[in-house]
């Protein structure tokens, strides 16, 4: 029943378990096993589902519901807030310490750091009239357990003028990117840094190797790099971590070389899939390290660490790589969740009622044995529920309770005007 319960991660339940009543341990169980059965329930998942406003801000950017489903991140313009979503009451806040140039933020994420903490994660661009810009990394602790809940800022990264960070990957304590030094010949490294000791790594980056499409972090050890021609393995644990000084540059003097493993060979590359990498993370969900990753726009692949052993992770690749069914439904939104996942296609400005896309995956770790015809795919219109003219701004999913949220907008320009909180019974 333990497997069952840390299959999909929910901090909580995992603080708990140990301690977990046997009845409330069979109630949890049986919730998971009942979700299971309406992911694969085709023909009337619609039935299971109660829809219900929320309060929202108008001036909503994006929301991230944390594991468990109970607590709903929301990015304002310029605050980060805490909801309890039971109670319809904001817990904590905080102002984003960001100058009122702030262009653009760039996928923020939840992620579970060490000792069950729950992180959020903001990538930003920060600029001026002048279009110079530079990068700027927020990584908060979230806490959700003491009577003071809300957020605690525990990484500041900011990159010179003109620098910029990219596929931002957080697991466990490590935290990974690609930096673009764009004033010296364009410049790239990939930056691993332990979040704890304030030590990280520096990698030069070849762009002879290709353009970076995703980096993941797999586990203490391994780090995913997904290129233009295939996908490579980085030996963390071979870095020589240095404390960081705070001078961006002054860490960046300190540059080693890393041997890579390729695990993957795709002489097509990205020009040939006109852009969209099948490498690209399509499945995404906090994770523990160790588990499994689940990318793939044209394939899905899937990269797993017997943390058991000292072997090399392997890869698996359980369809061909053609535009079957599911890769279509797979490569047409970015899914949350990975055993149980949902989509919410985005179309600004496209006034389409929102429409939520289920995928069930295979039971069970055999992955070379996974066929696309034991995956299940479903589709529910909300046209029923939610007035024309209004189309989704933003989605977040929650795969352990089952919970959803959608941020609507309309025609008129004001902004957000509704938060739907998406409950399945």
């Amino acid at each position: 029943m333990n497997s069952i319960l840390l299959m999909v991660p929910d901090p909580e339940v995992a603080i708990a378990l140990q301690s977990m009543s046997l009845l409330e341990l069979k109630r949890r169980v049986l919730r998971s096993i009942h979700l299971d059965r309406i992911w694969r329930d085709d023909k009337n998942t619609a039935s299971h589902l109660v829809l219900r406003n929320h309060p929202c801000h108008s001036d909503l950017v994006g929301i991230s519901l944390l594991p468990g489903g109970k607590f709903l991140v929301e990015l304002m313009n310029e605050r980060l807030s805490l909801t309890n979503l039971a109670a319809q009451k904001c817990v904590g806040s905080v102002l984003l310490p960001v100058q009122k140039c702030l262009k653009q933020v760039e996928k923020p994420f939840v992620a579970l750091l060490s000792g069950h903490e729950v992180g959020f994660v903001l990538p930003f661009i920060q600029g001026n009239v002048l279009t110079v810009t530079w990068g700027t990394l927020h990584i908060y602790r979230v806490d959700t357990l003491s009577s003071n809940p809300g957020f605690h800022l525990i990484v500041d990264i900011n990159t010179p003028l003109g620098g910029r960070m990219r596929h931002v990957a957080v697991a466990g304590n490590l935290l990974a990117f690609e930096y673009e030094r764009r004033h010296r010949n364009h410049e790239k490294f990939i930056v691993v840094r332990d979040i704890g000791s304030h030590k990280q790594a520096t990698m030069e980056w070849n762009n002879l190797i290709g353009t970076i499409w995703t980096l993941e972090i797999l586990s203490e050890r391994w780090l995913l790099v997904v290129v233009d021609a295939g996908m490579n393995l980085v030996d963390i644990s071979s870095f020589d971590m240095i404390p960081c000084t705070g001078n961006f540059v002054e860490d960046l003097r300190h540059a080693q070389r890393a041997a890579m493993i390729r695990i993957h060979e795709d002489e097509r590359g990205a020009t040939w899939w006109e852009g969209a990498h099948p490498g690209t993370l399509v499945m995404s969900a906090p994770r523990y390290l160790g588990q499994p990753i689940f990318l793939g726009t044209a394939g899905l692949y899937i990269v797993n660490d017997h943390h058991h052993t000292p072997s090399i992770p392997t890869l698996s690749m359980p369809f061909p790589l053609y535009p079957t069914k599911v890769l279509q439904y797979l490569g047409f939104s970015p899914k949350m969740g990975t055993r149980r996942a949902v989509s919410c296609p985005i179309h600004f400005g496209a006034l389409q009622p929102p429409r939520l896309v289920f995928c069930a995956a295979p039971n069970g770790d055999d992955f070379d044995l996974w066929k696309e015809e034991d995956f299940v795919i479903s589709e529910v219109d909300l046209a029923l529920w939610i007035p024309p003219m209004y189309y989704a701004s933003a989605f977040t999913y929650d795969e352990a309770s089952g919970r959803m949220c959608i941020a609507l907008r309309c025609d008129s320009g004001m902004g957000v005007v509704g938060l739907i909180v998406v409950d399945v019974r």
